[in-house]
């Protein structure tokens, strides 16, 4: 995957109350997928919108084989996730 210089990436909103940061892209019609790693947390949740409102899941694509979410919000689990001790 070729990686694009041209996309504005900042983060617009981190909460102290929760785990939770937002991010706006701004790109000019060439991204094609974003790379994100979490890794420490055993899920983590989506809520893609553009223009203020929620994306439906046919315009959502995860992973190498391009998967649609149930519905959007949407958490994705990882596969080696160990119980808290």
């Amino acid at each position: 995957m070729k990686r694009l210089a041209a996309v504005a990436i900042a983060a617009v909103g981190v909460s102290t109350a929760a785990p939770v940061a937002a991010y706006r892209f701004v790109n000019h019609g060439g991204i094609d997928g974003v790379d994100f790693t979490d890794s420490c947390a055993a899920t983590t949740k989506f809520a893609l919108s553009r223009g203020g409102h929620l994306l439906g899941r046919n315009h959502i694509y995860i992973g190498a084989n391009s998967a649609r979410p149930a519905h959007n919000p949407f958490v994705i689990s990882r596969a080696d996730a160990q119980p808290a001790a």
